[in-house]
């Protein structure tokens, strides 16, 4: 009894098997398949067409024949090729890939699809030709001037195109042009964002809350430090600050301190002025650090 129960179990479970492999066969093996299978092997320059030979032998036995597999998958990949093959189609791709700093050998491989037409090779010198007016082009300098602007990297206007022969003046203020814009863009928020994190300093005296914004006068020759009492009371604050000074980078070169008194009325911001700083000091942050800090009414 126990025998025969265990091989109703594997009956089932081969039917079950059976049943799921049918379904998948027939979802597979229809004309829609067969034609996205012929369509992407065109497209990838597989003109061993392997997709063809796998469907086919996949799709033997079932109820979409293999002659009509055929048939559909060669109708995909014709239909692909006669599009990708078009002079027009060859030009727009070898410009959108100039621009975009793609390597050219990647489309050249799979235009390995064209091999069998009779104007192959003119297929190959539009590429080639309408690739590098585009690399080497105006629009090109002005996008990598944009994309190194923006991340604040140093120019790299020379090694973007030292595979160009003709670097022309167009190129080169196109570059520079969109660079200076991005950076100086780039280099403006990073600064809010500095000011309204780093630079800004929280100081709680007595249940209330202040900030001080730090900052490097334009001329470099002083620090001002703006205390900011958003309270109801007049507050004064008299002790030790700590300063922390950053160059351009933002990176951080050195500290220091000095006592200083502040009275501020409520609601209101007081500016003191801090005269020695390092040389190459671009940005700054003040912390209070102790004293008397007493709450006037």
């Amino acid at each position: 009894m126990k025998n025969y129960s265990i091989q109703l179990l594997l009956v089932s479970a081969l039917l079950g098997l059976t049943s799921s492999c049918a379904m998948i066969q027939k979802l597979s093996c229809n004309s829609d398949s067969a034609r996205t299978a012929g369509t992407k092997d065109a497209s990838e320059g597989r003109t061993d067409q392997p997709s063809l030979r796998s469907g086919a032998s996949y799709c033997e036995g079932s109820d979409f024949s293999q002659s009509q597999y055929t048939a559909d998958y060669k109708a995909g990949f014709e239909e692909k090729r006669n599009k990708m093959c078009q002079i027009s189609e060859v030009t727009n791709q070898a410009s959108a890939d100039g621009l975009n700093s793609v390597a050219k050998e990647n489309t050249l491989k799979k235009l390995a699809t064209c091999g069998s037409l009779s104007n192959y090779k003119t297929i190959l010198s539009t590429y080639e030709n309408n690739y590098q007016t585009s690399f080497c082009g105006a629009e090109r300098a002005k996008k990598l001037g944009e994309i190194d602007g923006q991340q604040m990297s140093a120019k790299q206007y020379e090694t973007h195109f030292s595979t160009c022969k003709m670097k022309t003046n167009l190129m080169a203020m196109a570059y520079e042009r969109s660079y200076t814009t991005t950076y100086e863009n780039a280099l403006r928020l990073k600064q809010q964002q500095f000011v309204s994190s780093t630079a800004t300093s929280v100081i709680n005296v007595n249940q209330k809350t202040l900030t001080a914004v730090c900052a490097v006068t334009p001329d470099q020759s002083s620090v001002k430090v703006t205390v900011n009492n958003p309270n109801a009371e007049q507050m004064m604050l008299q002790g030790l600050w700590n300063y922390k000074y950053f160059d351009k980078q933002f990176n951080q070169i050195t500290t220091d301190s000095t006592t200083e008194a502040v009275l501020m009325p409520p609601g209101s911001a007081k500016t003191f002025l801090k005269m020695t700083l390092p040389r190459d000091a671009s940005f700054c942050r003040a912390e209070y650090a102790s004293g008397q800090m007493p709450v006037y009414k």
